[in-house]
């Protein structure tokens, strides 16, 4: 027995000795893990081949480098493209239960919900960033060698939002990349209409882009209405095949966007957790005000001023850029697409003109996301999760998430104020020709009057099922009232089989 228990008090004594190295191994002055292991981190992204998914892997290649120079610990992150944003909600959803899934992952507020939708406790799948906020050791403003210069309040308050906009209290999401919908004019045709239409304004460029910055809806309206009349009149300034003075790319956008700056209340999230539809039959004048804006939109349609790609089944670029149209709208993140190949005609970019004195606008863009991996241990987990947060600081740094923005993506902006007090936004902006027009726009008229819509794991088929009715609606000939509501309807209660 003597001799078991010295047995005994040497194992344990041996134990005690490597957990001291051990800790020794793990301890340096970022108080982070075993330096001498490495750390693997699975980062499924949507970015495909070209210059985004280029940017964004030579930003990871200098993060590793800088945990290694600084920390001596191996971070082995594994990009993989996946597909579309749907794609990859479709194999997260299938592989959260069994493990299959990422550390880190673009995706839609929508969809994060979803994976929030399905966790039986909190932090079972999707992981709160707010705790890393204001960690001593790895909170915002803890490693300065990641670029870490500024806290949470850095991010556009709106983008930081939209990840905290979810059932549960937290932060879910974070912002990567955003864009938002932005008008392209043809200022050639303008010069020729517009002596027409407004003689104060006549062909000045200046005076042009000087009224368009300030155009509203309901005068944009009115413009395409007089450009419909003068089709034809001139062959030399119109295509033969002009299809209408306006094309909105996106049917959902459009009819939401309108939703939101006529104040109808769009959707909620109830006291119980689950999403609410605030214009069903439920809530009568929100309803009545849906259906008038509608038939409103509907008119503008059939009288030829404004048509979508639901409708043309093509993006608006294709006919802008062909001189088929005089305004398209679209998104600043593709808005390439949109510029005249050798210089064919005179570009304007502007806001998206607003209704009601309302300029608000649609969020849209890249968000990121961190999951927790049944497969792995709490430890694996957090280890994991540690360097992804620091990756998540490192891509969203004023100067990192800038450069990513402007020398990957051309047309998205960065989330950060401090990034665009960097000397890469401000010679972009001098320097960047359309691109620089773009962001221009987005950053000075649009600025920081984006809507958040409530997310709950039906509101992106909401958001479908909306664009949807609002397609049909328009490409109906002899469309009456009751077919109308009859859609509306459809359109809500399909939503609310899913929710």
């Amino acid at each position: 027995m003597k001799n078991t228990r010295n047995r005994n008090l040497v194992t344990a004594m041996v134990s005690l000795l490597a957990l001291s190295a051990g800790l020794s191994a793990c301890s340096n002055n970022n108080g982070n893990t075993d330096s001498s292991k490495s750390v693997s981190i699975d980062f499924w992204h949507t970015f495909g081949a070209g210059t985004v998914e280029e940017s964004f892997k030579t930003k990871i290649k200098e993060f590793k480098q800088l945990i290694k120079d600084n920390e001596g610990v191996d971070v082995i992150i594994n990009p993989e493209y996946n597909g579309s944003y749907d794609d990859i909600k479709k194999k997260v959803g299938n592989g959260l239960s069994v493990g299959d899934i990422p550390t880190l992952t673009v995706a839609y507020p929508d969809h994060v919900a979803y994976y929030l939708s399905q966790e039986s406790k909190d932090g079972q799948y999707v992981v709160d960033l707010s705790k890393f906020f204001n960690d001593e050791k790895i909170g915002f403003k803890a490693q300065a060698y990641l670029g870490d210069e500024e806290g949470d309040d850095d991010f556009i308050e709106s983008f930081l939002a939209e990840g905290q906009t979810y059932a549960k209290n937290g932060t879910y999401s974070l912002p990567y990349m955003k864009s938002t919908e932005i008008m392209f004019y043809n200022v050639d045709l303008l010069q020729y209409i517009m002596p027409l239409y407004n003689a104060e304004i006549g062909d000045s460029e200046v005076a042009i882009k000087e009224y368009m910055d300030s155009l509203t809806w309901e005068e944009l309206i009115n413009l395409c209405s007089f450009i419909k009349t003068k089709v034809g009149e001139s062959p030399k300034d119109f295509a033969p095949d002009f299809e209408c003075p306006l094309i909105y790319d996106s049917d959902a956008n459009f009819i939401i966007t309108q939703m939101h700056q006529q104040k109808i209340n769009y959707s909620s999230v109830g006291t119980d957790g689950k999403g609410v539809i605030e214009f069903d039959s439920a809530h009568q004048s929100e309803y009545n005000k849906t259906l008038d804006l509608v038939k409103e939109l509907k008119v503008d349609k059939d009288n030829g001023l404004v048509s979508t790609r639901g409708i043309l089944n093509k993006y608006g670029s294709d006919y802008f850029k062909n001189e088929r149209c005089v305004f398209t709208i679209g998104s600043s993140g593709g808005s390439g697409y949109n510029f005249p190949e050798s210089n064919g005609f005179k570009l304007g970019i502007t806001k998206v003109p607003a209704r009601n004195s309302n300029p608000v606008y649609v969020s849209q863009g890249i968000t990121l996301c961190m999951l927790n991996n049944s497969k792995f241990s709490a430890e694996e987990n957090a280890l994991k999760q540690e360097y992804a947060w620091k990756l998540l600081k490192f891509l969203t740094n004023g100067k990192n998430n800038c450069q990513l923005c402007l020398n990957g993506s051309e047309g998205y902006m960065p989330v950060r104020y401090s990034a665009y007090e960097t000397s890469d936004y401000n010679t972009f902006i001098r320097e960047g020709e359309n691109y620089a027009k773009t962001l221009k726009v987005v950053r000075e008229q649009v600025g920081n009057k984006f809507f958040v819509t409530s997310t709950f794991p039906a509101s992106s088929f909401l958001r479908d099922e909306m664009g949807a009715m609002f397609t049909e609606v328009l490409a109906k000939k002899d469309c009456t009232d009751a077919f109308i509501s009859e859609k509306l309807n459809t359109a809500i209660s399909n939503t609310k089989l899913k929710m």
